[in-house]
């Protein structure tokens, strides 16, 4: 997958969020107001995964509950323009996650 950079709808126990992230070569990088992203990511022509690290920066609500940090682990479908993911917390498989990415741009 290209260099580039996505928005990204977040939803997690009825609760929706929005962020943005940038997958790079594997890598992901990203936050939102109150959390920031790092992970890893694999990828083929229509199906990801990937390990997601988030750790809180600023006070806020979180989607996920009263946590600070946590790996939230991924699958999902890709499109020219979307992904589409499902998972759950690495901790807690019954904490379960969803997200809906929309490409902003490609940056190479």
């Amino acid at each position: 997958m290209k260099k580039s950079l996505w928005s990204a709808q977040y939803r997690a126990r009825n609760k929706l969020s929005n962020g943005i992230v940038t997958l790079d070569n594997g890598r992901i990088y990203g936050g939102n107001a109150v959390f920031y992203f790092t992970g890893t990511y694999d990828s083929n022509q229509t199906r990801t995964s990937a390990r997601v690290i988030i750790r809180r920066y600023a006070d806020g609500d979180s989607i996920l509950g009263d946590i600070d940090e946590a790996v939230v682990l991924l699958s999902g479908t890709i499109g020219d323009t979307h992904i589409f993911f499902a998972g759950h917390l690495e901790d807690h498989p019954e904490a379960k996650f969803r997200a809906k990415m929309e490409k902003l741009a490609d940056l190479d």
